[in-house]
């Protein structure tokens, strides 16, 4: 048998409303616009297989798992992520973590591609440049071969390294 409870009235002579009262006046006013439907619940365990059938493809595609259970207040989601069982939060992290993983070595991966594009266009357009000034040199040198100066003397271009410059 449950406990009486008394009310206080209100000024007004109204019972007052307690806080449970108002509470439960609340969500009943929520929940007076939730359609309860049969309909409207196939419709919500046909959404909820829909997403889980789509959490099992994307885990079982890396070997990873999840089942669902029933339990007197709902459904129940067992993950099994890197072979161990895992929380929702869990997993979340360890996803995050992983893909912070796969990105920092992608990175690493497009930056070494990255490098090697870069080296090997430097080292073409280089190597143009220095074919392009030894033909220009080649060519001031037969100019100057048939030009000597007034006085008889022939004059050349001779093209070195730099001795500060890198091998």
């Amino acid at each position: 048998m449950l406990p009486e409870v008394t009310v206080p009235a209100a000024d007004d002579g109204h019972w007052a409303a307690t806080p449970a009262i108002a509470l439960a006046r609340a969500i009943e006013s929520g929940l007076s616009s939730t359609d309860d439907t049969d309909a409207a619940r196939e419709r919500v365990q046909r959404r909820l297989s829909e997403e889980l059938k789509t959490l099992q493809d994307t885990l079982s595609r890396h070997g990873n798992s999840a089942s669902a259970r029933m339990v007197e207040d709902g459904m129940v989601i067992d993950i099994v992520y890197q072979g161990r069982e895992r929380a929702a939060p869990e997993l979340a992290e360890a996803l995050a973590t992983e893909v912070g993983e796969l990105t920092r070595i992608l990175s690493a991966h497009e930056r070494e591609i990255l490098e090697t594009h870069l080296i090997t266009e430097v080292a073409g357009t280089l190597q143009e440049l220095i074919g392009a000034a030894e033909r220009q040199v080649r060519d001031m040198n037969t100019e100057l071969e048939d030009r000597p100066t007034s006085t008889g003397m022939r004059l050349r271009l001779v093209w070195r390294a730099s001795r500060k410059a890198p091998s």
